[in-house]
């Protein structure tokens, strides 16, 4: 068999999350459609008890999108396990594992933890045993006190490229520039900037062997007509308290808020991304594994 062509490629991925209407889902579902992107769509097993919420997932599945695993219910009990658990504290990822096995007649092949805490070797060992054959959660270089667990070293000195976490289990980070390529970050930036910020990671990429352009969006984000508020309320001075579950809660109050103007930044952002060829996040590992003469875990 001849080994998958080398190359930059894109991959985009979806948090989704509980508060999270069927009608975004959609709507994101048919954009994708119309600029010809598969997408990873990473989902916490609680969205499995709402029937309208897994309706609306299930139609991503059936367009190729690739379903991964968000973890179970996505807070901090869960992010402090895969950080610093074992044994019994890691069961809701087998739960969960198989809660999105039943539901979707597969199981799940990509996993990103919860606000991409950083996984400790127990919760690793566990992904792999689980037959996953990649990670997203790595935000390589970015600085921990922008990130929702500031008082830990989180990813700083995770490569920037795609490497093993254990044998048959593939990290691939999210591309990142102190802040990752992903959703908070384009509403703060706003258009231009974050335009500029992709077409830096994107050139990063293409300087490297192997490496993909991996960002992550939301799916309200996408829709003009979105019915979620994204108001963080009224502002206080306990906003800029460094919180260790958190971070800085100030960051929320500058970001944009105009839902028209989020779905054209992120119109723009969709048509350059569909300038690389398109990997989901599992399609990337087994051409990564095949390129260098080994096997994922799953």
């Amino acid at each position: 068999m001849t080994p998958p062509a080398t190359g930059t490629c894109s991959v985009l991925t979806f948090d989704l999350h509980t508060v999270d209407v069927p009608e975004d889902i959609r709507y994101a579902g048919r954009r994708l459609a119309e600029v010809g992107i598969r997408a990873t769509f990473f989902v916490p097993t609680e969205m499995l008890e709402s029937a309208a919420q897994v309706k609306a997932i299930r139609e991503l599945a059936a367009s190729g999108h690739e379903l991964g695993s968000h973890g179970h219910l996505h807070d901090w009990r869960e992010i402090e396990s895969l950080m610093f658990g074992s044994g019994a504290e890691l069961a809701f990822l087998r739960e969960s594992h198989e809660l999105h096995t039943r539901c979707f007649s597969s199981p799940p092949l990509a996993f990103r933890s919860p606000r991409w805490c950083r996984l400790g070797r127990a919760a690793i060992s566990e992904l792999q045993r689980l037959g996953y054959v990649v990670d997203s959660s790595a935000t390589p270089q970015r600085l921990p006190w922008l990130s929702s667990t500031p008082f830990h070293a989180g990813w700083l000195l995770t490569p920037r490229v795609p490497h093993l976490l254990a044998d048959g289990l593939l990290e691939l980070p999210t591309s990142c520039l102190l802040v990752p390529l992903y959703a908070p970050a384009f509403a703060t930036l706003r258009h231009r900037l974050s335009l500029a910020m992709l077409a830096v990671l994107a050139r990063e990429a293409q300087l490297g062997r192997d490496r993909a352009l991996v960002a992550m969006m939301h799916v309200e984000d996408l829709n003009p007509s979105t019915s979620r508020s994204s108001s963080p309320g009224a502002l206080s001075w306990r906003d800029f308290q460094l919180r260790p579950q958190g971070g800085f809660r100030a960051k929320l109050f500058l970001r944009e808020r105009d839902p028209r103007r989020l779905a054209a930044t992120h119109d723009a952002l969709l048509e350059r991304i569909t300038r690389f060829p398109q990997r989901t996040a599992s399609e990337f590992a087994r051409d990564w594994f095949a390129r260098q003469g080994s096997s994922p875990s799953g």
